[in-house]
């Protein structure tokens, strides 16, 4: 278990689901429980990202789709790579209560390490070449300055490899998710989520999967006790 999954986290992701579940606002709550067990920034940050009250986790959890077969695959591209990029950079991961994985790589589109980033991207690219998809589409921010250099990998990351998973330049990749009447959905975006009526694939937890066959530790566990 992680070093920052200690007693005082796990009492005040109880207590932060308390709450939750009695409809105190979130950032508020965050900060008062976060002084109460003297929480450092990333165990506030995993509390923020990783646990939600359980109405609204459990209307998430049954959106979630574990396989994939002959399906077409909208892939939210920057969400699902950073995820995969902070795991590989030994930031914190985790599955939230709401069974997407998070991460705590505060990484705001930023590339600490190209390398790794490309990394993720094949990793990605590899995981998909499995799933025999009858297509995929990868929306990418246009905002974020490493686009072009991140459109050119993906080709090279994808080779000669029959995968039918293009990649496009967009200005607004939420947006475009939101409104797709069809497919499936690769993100863990709360927003995208939540307002959205598609099936979801956590696919960057399938990537890690794969790839490493790790147990990522599920912070449901914690409010389960």
């Amino acid at each position: 278990m992680s070093h920052w999954i200690d007693n005082c986290f796990k009492e005040a992701a109880r207590d932060y689901y308390s709450l939750l579940n009695r409809h105190y606002p979130e950032k508020p709550t965050i900060k008062l429980v976060g002084d109460r067990y003297g929480l450092s920034k990333t165990q506030r940050m995993a509390l923020y990202r990783g646990i939600a009250a359980g109405d609204l986790a459990g209307q998430r959890r049954e959106k979630i789709v574990h396989h994939l077969s002959k399906e077409f695959l909208y892939i939210d591209g920057y969400n699902v790579f950073f995820s995969i990029m902070n795991y590989l950079l030994g930031k914190p991961v985790f599955i939230a209560n709401d069974g997407f994985l998070r991460d705590c790589g505060e990484a705001y589109g930023r590339i600490p390490n190209y390398k790794i980033f490309q990394r993720a991207m094949g990793l990605t690219a590899d995981f998909l070449e499995t799933c025999r998809l009858q297509g995929g589409e990868i929306y990418l921010d246009s905002t974020n300055a490493g686009i072009l250099d991140h459109l050119k990998e993906w080709q090279e990351a994808v080779g000669g490899n029959d995968i039918h998973v293009k990649i496009s330049k967009v200005k607004l990749a939420d947006t475009i998710l939101i409104s797709l009447d069809n497919g499936i959905l690769a993100t863990s975006d709360s927003e995208i989520i939540d307002k959205s009526a598609r099936p979801l694939y956590d696919l960057a937890a399938a990537v890690l999967n794969f790839s490493f066959s790790t147990t990522i530790f599920c912070l449901q566990e914690i409010l389960a006790k």
